[in-house]
């Protein structure tokens, strides 16, 4: 997230969020008494949702349509997507391939070179007949919103009724044209969306004991670019944590605003589409968030009587009409001044669509999603991070608990790469006692540095608390729930807990820390390392990648954060995949981090936080360090 600090408002979330729950502890009306209370729309917007939601969206939220019964794995293919511009690439191709249908959702949207030349291809699959959604979080968006109204994202809308338009009237070289839905994921305090939620709040369509109607603070953070969803054959999607921005990119030029990211690109296997795939998981998933009863369906202004009487159409949607030549030749533009048209050449190859259709792993595929935080009240887990595994499955596709599977099932090796993470004391432990039960295991985790963060306040935690914790030796004592045929044993309404004690010896770095961004960091011009200049040779950005290996065969990518946002919060995404061969390509972008990163606690980093130009940030640390002295650790906790 640039310019955001996600920590910061995960605390406000907190704070914000147990007050709501404590306040929705009254009561509901019984639901048998409800009156359907239809969402707040315009004619135009409803009759638009209904085509595209179906009608039970106006009065039933669609962020309830998750199940506790978890969707098995499926054949599928897997690309990683490490390389800046060939991300961004594939997103091209993908949009010039797309038949019948583009689903995509964003955190951040920002109005820039990169993004003006993705709605550009955008427009042009409108003016083919493709339709296409596109949802932004109201929050990760909210300087678009203030600056610019959204007047980008419009230019689909505006694209979709000319198109519509030339067709009608039998322009020359015109086809039937697709359709553009924009929407914008829960409002800042919109009165429509405010009146939506107290209706449903005291009609009873929400049980107090459960769940919560309230959720400006839940965002979705879910980052998918997904083309032909109803043909399983032709289906191709991206997950990961790029968002619309040409700092995700590198575009259109290097810089230390830059996030170093990652993403996978993923089809069905076309030999073996199962009954469950990419459309009906991940597709699924999209549809709900779209079709979310608080969310801001963008539309065009209507013309004004004035502007008709005076046969001004040239001032109907002139904000709009003006943001579309920002986009009039924009990807052409930016292939051209980034110098990356011969990259996409190759990219495309004799097909046009080589770089998708080719040089895939043949793997397994599961998609995780955290759409029940949207819904639901705080977990009780934070009363008791001990009891992680008593919590009631809502979601059964959550990331966590699929998560929590695979590494308990771990044998040799986990390695996780995140830009914000708090691990809670007593998942330390049980880390501890893991790497400690059998020779050979090994722990590795990866994250922002002083100099390459953008939350200060996540790195204090980390620095702080998740990384000694984790790396420096002594006895642990890690809780679990005693477990019977799979199930925690209850005892006058509490989990039995199981304590194991041991000791935790580091001296050979079973648990390794590591923070992005070294001492020839280009950030340091012009300061003396050591008396002597900085050798500035490499523009280290900020770290944003969040994906991991477990034992060298499982992957896992996604939007996820490993921080309380993500866990409690956020709807988020994530793509685990059993695949040895997936799973080395990521092995590969997390040692070229590595190699860029300095171990937790080496005297290379101290001197890197001892630099000038990082001074400001030490000394916010040691202010946010006071904060987390006074705050319960379950504010942070799982």
């Amino acid at each position: 997230m640039k310019h955001l600090n996600l920590t910061y408002f995960s605390i406000l979330g907190f704070i914000l969020t147990c007050s709501v729950t404590v306040a929705a502890e009254k009561p509901a009306q019984k639901a048998s008494a409800a009156v359907p209370v239809p969402e707040s729309l315009t004619p135009e917007q409803e009759a638009r949702k209904i085509e595209v939601c179906g009608k039970a969206s106006l009065i039933e939220d669609s962020i309830g349509n998750f199940s506790d019964q978890t969707s098995p794995w499926f054949p599928g293919n897997a690309k990683v997507l490490f390389d800046p511009h060939e991300a961004y690439l594939a997103r091209v191709i993908l949009i010039q391939k797309a038949k019948i249908s583009i689903d995509i959702s964003t955190f951040t949207f920002n109005s820039d070179e990169a993004t003006f030349g993705l709605l550009d291809e955008l427009r042009k699959a409108i003016r083919r007949g493709v339709k296409v959604r596109f949802l932004a979080d109201a929050f990760g968006s909210v300087h678009e919103t203030l600056t610019d109204q959204y007047r980008h994202l419009r230019t689909l809308l505006l694209e979709a009724r000319n198109a519509r338009t030339d067709f009608e009237n039998h322009k020359p070289g015109s086809v039937f044209p697709g359709t553009a839905d924009v929407v914008i994921f829960h409002p800042f305090f919109r009165f429509r969306t405010i009146q939506s939620h107290l209706q449903d709040r005291f009609i009873g369509h929400v049980k107090a004991n459960t769940e919560t109607s309230i959720n400006w603070d839940r965002r979705s953070h879910d980052k998918i670019f997904m083309i032909d969803k109803e043909n399983p054959y032709e289906t191709y999607a991206i997950v990961g944590g790029r968002n619309f921005e040409g700092s995700y990119f590198s575009l259109p030029l290097a810089n230390q605003d830059l996030f170093e990211d990652i993403d996978v690109l993923l089809s069905n296997d076309m030999h073996q589409v199962s009954d469950t795939n990419l459309s009906n998981t991940l597709g699924v998933h999209y549809q709900n968030l779209f079709c979310s009863k608080g969310n801001r369906w963008l539309k065009l202004s209507s013309p004004s009587k004035y502007a008709e009487k005076l046969n001004l159409q040239s001032v109907d949607n002139l904000p709009t009409k003006l943001a579309a030549r920002d986009l009039d030749g924009a990807s052409e533009r930016l292939m051209f001044i980034a110098g990356i048209g011969y990259k996409l050449l190759e990219m495309k190859g004799a097909s046009g669509f080589d770089f998708v259709v080719s040089g895939f792993d043949s793997v397994k595929l599961w998609a995780g999603n955290e759409i029940a935080n949207l819904k639901h009240k705080i977990s009780e887990i934070l009363v008791n991070p001990h009891n992680e595994f008593v919590e009631t499955l809502q979601n059964g596709n959550s990331i966590y608990q699929e998560l929590r599977g695979l590494i308990r099932a771990a044998d040799r090796s986990i390695d996780v790469c995140t830009p914000y993470v708090f691990v809670a004391k007593n998942e330390r432990e049980c880390l501890k006692k893991w790497v400690m039960e059998k020779p050979g295991r090994r722990i590795r985790l990866l994250s922002n540095s002083a100099a390459t963060t953008d939350s200060l306040l996540t790195l204090t935690s980390f620095h702080s608390d998740t990384a000694p914790g984790l790396m420096l030796g002594d006895t642990y004592e890690c809780h679990r729930p005693k477990m019977v045929n799979g199930k925690p044993v209850i005892e006058n309404g509490k989990a039995v807990e199981e304590i194991e004690r041991g000791v935790f010896d580091n001296r050979d770095l079973k648990i390794q820390v590591y923070e992005l961004g070294k001492l020839d960091n280009k950030l340091f011009e012009g300061e003396k390392i050591d008396g002597k200049p900085a050798i500035a040779s490499y523009f280290y950005g900020k770290l944003h990648a969040k994906f991991g290996i477990i034992d060298g065969r499982f992957s896992f990518v996604g939007s996820d954060n490993f921080d309380p946002r993500s866990r409690h919060l956020n709807s988020e995404t994530t793509m685990f995949i059993d695949g040895p061969q997936t799973a080395d390509k990521f092995t590969e972008a997390f040692q070229v981090l590595m190699s860029r990163s300095y171990l937790y606690g080496s005297p290379e980093l101290h001197k890197v936080m001892k630099l000038k130009t990082v001074s400001s940030q030490i000394e916010s640390m040691r202010r946010y360090q006071k904060l987390f002295e006074i705050l319960p650790e379950a504010a942070f906790a799982n």
